[in-house]
């Protein structure tokens, strides 16, 4: 807004501080608006994926419909010392950290391996899939297989560490 100087100087300029001001207002409730649009969206992608995971599934169809993970380990046995356990990826699986590992052309070719490792054993078997997130933690859920190969339960998800 400008109004003429009774001086006869020129225009005056009014309202500075109030444009700053307000500059700043938008731009941090621009922020906090961001910060609340991530904090909501973080793990929707996952809970998308885990909502398509159902009891009565078998290990391929799990396989297929959970992809996209940042790690997956499959185990056999109790949680706390199980008897077997996979480091498993879109390709290949294997005792984690150890080479050689399993390798496969496909997905698919993948997980009709993995099933038929999982149904040698005679017992339970865990699934724990990872996904990356927008924040600094990591949303996880376990997918529990019977002995037959089929899913008899799907964890809620929960928020960890990157493993």
């Amino acid at each position: 807004m400008t109004t003429p100087a009774s001086d006869g100087t020129g225009a005056k300029q009014r309202g500075c501080a109030r444009r700053t001001l307000g500059c700043v207002g938008l731009t941090f409730g621009g922020l906090v608006a961001m910060t609340v649009i991530v904090m909501v969206s973080t793990g929707a992608t996952t809970r998308a994926i885990r909502a398509r995971i159902s009891p009565g599934m078998s290990v391929q169809e799990v396989v297929s419909r959970a992809s996209g993970w940042l790690t997956c380990r499959a185990s056999a046995g109790p949680v706390d010392k199980p008897l077997i356990g996979l480091q498993v990826w879109p390709t290949s699986f294997g005792t984690p950290w150890a080479e050689p590992q399993r390798v496969f052309s496909t997905p698919p070719e993948m997980a009709d391996a993995l099933a038929a490792e999982m149904g040698r054993g005679g017992t339970e078997w865990r699934m724990t899939f990872g996904y990356t997130t927008m924040g600094p933690k990591r949303a996880y859920f376990d997918v529990i297989f019977s002995a037959d190969g089929r899913v008899t339960a799907v964890s809620a998800i929960r928020w960890g560490r990157l493993d």
